[in-house]
């Protein structure tokens, strides 16, 4: 019998087509507990000004954890011209709800005219992880 991916397990097709729709992917399923958690990735000059902003976003509480990576190299548009720079990525774990507290924290910090400032849905997070980023953070 066919099998497909979900939820990191193969089973068989008809049991997975009950538990999945037709546009799910791997990690899509509709059995997964999506979190209400997000990766957010905030793109900066420097390791300076990634360190201020993930110290403040840990200090107040906005944010459980930040990475830092790099530096990483971009290429980019800025003004119809193209520019190629060094920058650093931060990444911060925080709960849904501080999106816009932490958007006015970058914002205020951050020396770009437009910082680039994603953020991505977790999708699943072990318990305990989830638990520790809700005890870390105020919301």
């Amino acid at each position: 019998m066919e099998t497909r991916f979900a939820s990191f397990a193969t089973i068989p097709m008809d049991e997975a087509a009950r538990k999945c729709s037709p546009a799910s992917s791997l990690f899509f399923c509709r059995e997964s507990k999506l979190t209400d958690l997000l990766l957010i990735r905030i793109t900066c000059p420097s390791r300076r000004v990634a360190e201020e902003i993930g110290d403040a976003a840990i200090e107040h509480r906005l944010a459980a954890c930040a990475n830092l990576e790099g530096p990483v190299s971009s290429t980019y548009r800025w003004k119809s011209v193209v520019e190629q720079a060094f920058e650093f990525v931060l990444w911060l774990k925080a709960p849904k709800a501080n999106w816009d507290r932490i958007e006015a924290l970058v914002l205020t910090h951050h020396p770009y005219d437009v910082p680039a400032m994603v953020a991505l849905p977790c999708i699943q997070a072990n318990a305990p992880y989830e638990a520790w980023v809700h005890e870390n953070t105020d919301t």
